[in-house]
């Protein structure tokens, strides 16, 4: 797992833990290169992505599973369904959503992207891509959530490579794989 991930991941385990959910498991999250082209040239295209386009590749996806059996129907996959959005967490393949992801229904792998996208995402039951393209399109999102206020703001790199960001607020600049930037803005 990244570092960034590991604090969340802890916290939301450790909820679940206070309420009575408690047969989780790890079963992958940081692969190298190598782990994912093997997994790729095992399980196929159906069921892996090859080395270098998987989240697992920069340790933000985590799979988790239940020591009870499958995860799909699981009391620890409905728990986290409830309370993953909360600690950073989506469910990255849901159902019926495969058309848009280009991945099958995974109920065990979980993607972090920090907040507010995470509760962003979940609230308006988005895959990570809606979201993106949404966010892409409208430039702005405001929000609250736990609390505190964010400011989200989209940029195109292709339209401009002069960022502004505040002297003020927290912020947070990432990538979006798609040739923009998200500054994410604590107020």
């Amino acid at each position: 797992m990244a570092t960034q991930i590991l604090q969340p991941f802890s916290a939301m385990m450790d909820a679940a833990n206070q309420d009575g959910v408690t047969n989780f498991i790890v079963n992958s999250s940081y692969r190298s290169d190598t782990a994912q082209q093997q997994l790729f040239d095992t399980m196929g295209a159906d069921l892996a992505l090859p080395a270098g386009y998987s989240e697992h590749n920069v340790g933000l996806s985590v799979d988790i599973g239940s020591t009870t059996g499958k995860m799909e129907g699981s009391e620890e996959a409905a728990w986290l369904e409830r309370h993953a959005a909360r600690y950073g967490f989506i469910l990255r393949y849901p159902p019926n959503k495969s058309h848009i992801t280009g991945i099958q229904h995974e109920p065990w792998h979980f993607r972090y992207v920090g907040l507010p996208h995470s509760e962003i995402i979940t609230k308006n039951d988005w895959t990570l891509e809606e979201y993106l393209s949404h966010l892409q399109q409208e430039k702005s999102i405001t929000t609250r959530t736990q609390g505190r206020a964010y400011k989200v703001l989209y940029y195109d790199l292709q339209e401009s490579l002069q960022i502004p960001v505040p002297t003020t607020h927290s912020y947070k600049v990432s990538g979006d794989n798609r040739g923009g930037l998200i500054v994410t803005i604590m107020q």
